[in-house]
Formats: structure tokens, sequence, C-alpha cells
């Protein structure tokens, strides 16, 4: 997977944040289900275009981005094809 093109209304920027910071941002992105330039544009949103509290609610594991491949395997490996599909043993 490639680096996603930036869309012309956005630019990079650059900051210092303390390490022990940006580990602890980094990390509650990952729990929300982010990437960190997702959990900081949110933040910024939040605060300065929609003046709300900056509280981001985690989103559940099961509704995070995954790996197709990752979902894939884990719905087969709870699949139970119905008895009518198994295989007779023996035949």
């Amino acid at each position: 997977m490639g680096i996603k093109p930036r869309s012309s209304d956005q630019t990079a920027v650059s900051f210092s944040l303390p390490k022990a910071l940006l580990d602890q941002a980094d990390a509650r992105a990952a729990a929300l289900g982010m990437s960190r330039s997702q959990y900081l544009n949110q933040l910024l949103r939040r605060d300065v275009t929609d003046r709300a509290p900056l509280i981001l609610q985690e989103t559940p594991p099961e509704y995070r981005t995954k790996n197709v491949d990752a979902i894939a395997s884990e719905v087969l490996k709870k699949y139970q094809p119905p008895k009518s599909l198994k295989p007779e043993r023996g035949a």
C-alpha cells in the first residue's frame, strides 16, 4: 500500500512535542482505531470548529479497520457449514 496523496486543501505541518506525549498520543489514536493524523484532526476540529469537549470515544475492536485477509481468516475460522453441506465420511 502506497502513501495516500494529500488533497489540495491539506498541508503538512511540523511541530515539536515531548516524545513521551507523542507516544501517548499514538497509543490513544490506536485505541480509537485512528491514525495519528486522524486523531489530531479530530481533536483540532472538535475544539476549533465544533467547540466541543475534547473527549473521543474508543472504537470497539470489531469496528476498527483491519486487513481484509485478517477479516476473511477470522470469518472462515468461525464458519461451520450446515450439516447438509458436510461431506459424508468414507464417501
